[in-house]
């Protein structure tokens, strides 16, 4: 049996990994243990049973690549709310607008070059 293993908060810089109850170790796929999103672990896994996996995980471990991607995002504001009221602010059409106009702006934010 497979057990998802949820190791955010761990100090390991990743956020899961599969215990086997059988052989009661923690799996190796492709020489790792652990991975970050699913995309890591689906490029790492080298079985025919991707599926049993994935119908295991938590709805987060879809989704966390895009978590990721606003944390970076975030770290080259000051904080988190700062870049909510950033993408609020720029999301906010105007009469004399279109809904590109707002897009680019937001794209503007998205691509900002990380602060130093």
């Amino acid at each position: 049996m497979k057990i998802f293993i949820d190791i955010r908060g761990q100090g390991t810089g990743y956020n899961f990994a599969w215990w086997d109850t059988v052989r009661d170790i923690f799996e190796k796929h492709s020489g790792e243990y652990s991975w970050g999103i699913w995309e890591e672990f689906e490029r790492d896994y080298e079985g025919n049973d991707l599926t049993r996996y994935k119908s295991l995980c938590p709805r987060w471990v879809f989704i966390n690549r895009c978590v990721q991607d606003l944390e970076e995002i975030a770290d080259r504001k000051d904080s988190l709310s700062d870049l909510a009221h950033d993408l609020w602010t720029a999301a906010q059409v105007h009469p004399s607008e279109g809904i590109a106009d707002a897009i680019e702006r937001i794209t503007t934010i998205l691509m900002e070059p990380k602060r130093r």
